[in-house]
């Protein structure tokens, strides 16, 4: 699927993403890579974000929660990130790593990116 002239690639079907949940996906990266990315549904919508807090890089699939605010929650040392924005709520220069996305049909899309890889 294209939109415009950029590179797009399907995650899945929205349903396979419940509300409230962090869930473990691939993309394809750089060179053939696959990359890890969590994507993060709340009753907004979805975000999508490469699997893996900037404070001690564990991966937010594994210790990744959303709070009663639906901000995500990195378990490990309890550091917070606003979403869809993905800064941090005490030190708003350190930010999550976003990756690009649309819903459409049901379906959920990402933008290729090789900037984040």
């Amino acid at each position: 699927m294209s939109f415009g002239d950029s590179e797009w690639q399907s995650l899945g079907p929205l349903h396979a993403f419940d509300i409230g949940s962090v869930t473990a996906a691939k993309m394809d990266g750089d060179y053939g890579n696959r990359v890890d990315v969590a994507v993060v549904r709340t009753k907004a919508g979805c975000d999508v974000i490469v699997d893996r807090c900037p404070h001690q890089g564990v991966a937010f699939t594994d210790r990744g929660c959303l709070n009663a605010n639906n901000q995500l929650v990195c378990t490990w040392h309890n550091w917070i990130f606003n979403l869809p924005n993905g800064t941090d709520t005490v030190e708003p220069g350190i930010q999550l790593q976003s990756v690009e996305s649309q819903i459409q049909d049901g379906e959920l899309w990402v933008k290729s990116n090789p900037d984040l890889f």
